[in-house]
């Protein structure tokens, strides 16, 4: 025996009775005989297995040996990338799991979990994710594939929150927001003290914190993150997940890695920044830019993580996206130029100091313009007679073999172009931040499994989590829609595993505002920056 053999019968690791002096101090190691040999026996538990692989021996995780992975809606066996990202999470107290869309996160924290509880690690586990994921993906996915487990889902009121953590069951499901409702913020002396409020002292049982979509926590100036701080006791696991953690800039993924590693993350976050970026100075300002494989700097620094390659794991068919130029109506074109016109004057008039925020709020008004809603003062929407660009998703609509999905930024445009697919006759369903969780799931579970609706019309922040819309093939952007994060989301809505078709992504445009805006989200170049880089050259340099 030269190196060591798994025992399975009784969960043992030998090893050659010359590593006696290395493990024999382990817990429940011992002397034994195997095979005619004098061996030496290790419980195969989380506890030895990282201490033999400090030691150099390069054992397997616990998970990987006697953990029998659940049949999910079909699926017998678990993808290998699946399988290694749930042993690496059983081994490591807190760390991230950077998983692409579509290369199943939430079941494979869920079977970590799920393994954990089997093998007496931990016993209850807490789920934070955006509000709309928390029934049809993490709840669904528990009652599906892991029929042994049970579930609920933490939502409502204060007091309606207290009462279902204190329920017996192994999964607690809450939206980010569980966060500002458990822990207060109060002034003392000057400074801001994190609290956990009395009424929710249950949060102190959690054993391990699945964190879904860690950019959330991207600012370590936010209630949430402090809050977060504050769930996190000695013994809490913790397990992150995301796509990439820091969409918009390699500076934003320091706080997360302040929770997870805190004593190997640079202390300050200038240090971070330095690491990441290089500073490039504009006349009296200065600007941060993300250093060349700031993205391979991210995931070295973000230890410890396991970072999966969706292209390598995962064999989905192509996806290529196609810009194609719409014309504006008269009508569009002189409420542009007067509203360019009137913001440009309004701006060099007033002295106001340029923002990101200000940027990107006067040009709001613009970018409805070239989609044809512009929202009034009164909150209603004003809409233009003749839109050119809804003749040409009708166009594309008719080109599709596949079902659609046409993305708006805004609310207002919505109607307008589901109103115009009717009439052509096609069948068609909306969703937008109004439409209550339940007709959300019902309208996609149509749209998935049934012949109607044909077409989804969407607004961006309503589908950007938690959905599956493999049905289709074909998405159209009626204009840029407002982040980096939102843009790869909705990708991957359809870019996912169950999609069989070639996919085509339409982004339609009028003019360089929105081509330079399209450049921004896929390149993932900060949007805030890139509006308000647009706006200085768009608008004030004429």
């Amino acid at each position: 025996m030269t190196d060591y053999i798994i025992h399975a019968p009784s969960r043992s690791i030998l090893l050659p009775k010359s590593k006696q002096e290395l493990v024999l101090a382990l817990p429940k190691a011992r002397l034994a005989s195997f095979g005619g040999k004098v061996v030496v026996q290790v419980y195969h538990d989380e506890e030895n297995t990282i201490a033999l692989r400090q030691a150099g021996i390069d054992v397997p995780s616990p998970l990987e040996i006697y953990y029998s992975f659940k049949k999910v809606k079909g699926r017998f066996t678990a993808f290998d990338h699946q399988r290694d990202a749930a042993a690496f999470a059983s081994l490591h107290k807190r760390c991230h799991l950077l998983l692409p869309l579509g290369t199943g996160k939430s079941f494979t924290s869920i079977s970590a979990a799920d393994a954990m509880i089997e093998m007496g690690v931990i016993k209850k586990v807490l789920i934070l994710c955006p509000l709309s994921c928390m029934r049809p993906v993490w709840d669904d996915e528990i009652f599906t594939g892991f029929p042994d487990r049970s579930s609920t889902i933490v939502y409502g009121t204060a007091k309606q929150r207290v009462e279902r953590l204190e329920e017996p069951v192994d999964f607690f499901i809450s939206n980010h927001a569980l966060l500002q409702v458990a822990v207060e913020a109060k002034s003392i002396k000057d400074r801001t003290v994190y609290q956990l409020r009395p009424e929710f002292e249950k949060l102190k049982e959690i054993d391990l914190i699945i964190f879904d979509e860690s950019s959330m926590l991207r600012n370590a100036q936010t209630h949430m993150w402090h809050a977060m701080k504050v769930l996190l006791q000695e013994h809490t696991r913790l397990l992150m997940l995301s796509g990439y953690p820091c969409p918009s800039s390699p500076e934003n993924a320091w706080s997360q890695s302040m929770l997870v590693n805190p004593s190997k993350t640079p202390k300050y976050f200038g240090e971070w920044r330095r690491q990441v970026c290089y500073e490039e100075k504009r006349g009296q300002f200065s600007k941060w830019i993300p250093r060349k494989g700031s993205e391979e700097l991210v995931f070295k620094l973000l230890q410890p993580a396991y970072h999966v390659d969706k292209s390598k794991v995962l064999d989905l068919p192509e996806m290529t996206i196609e810009r194609r130029e719409v014309e504006l109506s008269k009508e569009q074109q002189a409420q542009y130029r007067k509203m360019h016109n009137q913001l440009v004057m309004e701006f060099r008039e007033s002295g106001e100091k340029l923002t990101a925020v200000s940027a990107a709020d006067k040009m709001l008004k613009l970018r409805q313009i070239l989609i044809g809603s512009v929202k009034t003062g009164d909150g209603e929407y004003s809409d233009f007679e003749d839109i050119p660009r809804i003749k040409t998703i009708l166009e594309i609509i008719e080109q599709s073999e596949n079902k659609v999905v046409v993305v708006s930024p805004f609310t207002g445009a919505l109607h307008n172009v589901a109103d115009a697919i009717r009439k052509k006759k096609y069948s068609v369903d909306i969703i937008e931040g109004s439409v209550d969780v339940k007709d959300r799931d019902r309208i996609i579970r149509s749209f998935q499994e049934d012949k109607d609706p044909h077409v989804l019309v969407v607004q961006g922040q309503a589908v950007s989590h938690g959905v599956t819309l493999t049905a289709a093939s074909v998405m159209i952007f009626l204009g840029p829609v407002t982040g980096n994060d939102q843009y790869q989301q909705l990708l991957g809505r359809l870019n996912r595993t169950g999609q069989k078709n070639r996919m085509v992504v339409f982004q339609l445009y009028a003019n360089s505002m929105e081509t330079r805006l399209y450049d921004a989200l896929e390149n993932a170049q900060n949007y805030q920056e890139a509006v308000m880089d647009l706006f200085k050259q768009e608008m004030l340099s004429k």
